[in-house]
């Protein structure tokens, strides 16, 4: 039976983190496996170029790793979801503000499907535009 703490026995495609990844894997230490997981993941997290899939599909060929891939997997599932729920949020926000506003001002009001396309801090720059127009429709 294979040691599941053993380090994973694979090549990576010459990139930039080689070294790095080589020495994650090279030690098979009992807390090994735990610490490959977390080092990986601060990886994943701060390298925006880094290969991910690449790295998760090679890590999924060997038993021992399978764990460690489908948790950082699922970890980096939840954060992007998190992250696009966030994003959500905001846009809606926003687009409310400026339907509001328009309604309040006696505009035409966008529908949300045409502000829904626009990058958030733009509609952030509507709203500040529609509620200056408005502060000084009442002399504010």
């Amino acid at each position: 039976m294979a040691d599941p703490l053993a380090a994973p026995d694979f090549e990576l495609s010459g990139q930039p983190h080689d070294a790095f990844f080589k020495a994650v894997f090279s030690d098979p230490v009992p807390t090994a496996a735990l610490l490959r997981g977390h080092l990986l993941l601060y990886a994943f997290h701060t390298d925006a170029e880094l290969d991910t899939e690449s790295i998760l599909n090679r890590l999924q060929q060997e038993p021992a790793s399978q764990q460690v891939a489908m948790t950082i997997a699922q970890t980096l599932i939840e954060k992007g979801e998190a992250r696009g729920e966030a994003r959500g949020a905001a846009r809606g926000m926003w687009i409310g503000k400026i339907i509001s506003m328009q309604e309040l001002m006696g505009l035409e009001t966008d529908t949300f499907d045409a502000l829904s396309g626009l990058p958030v801090t733009e509609l952030e720059q509507q709203y500040q535009m529609l509620r200056g127009e408005y502060d000084v429709r009442l002399n504010r």
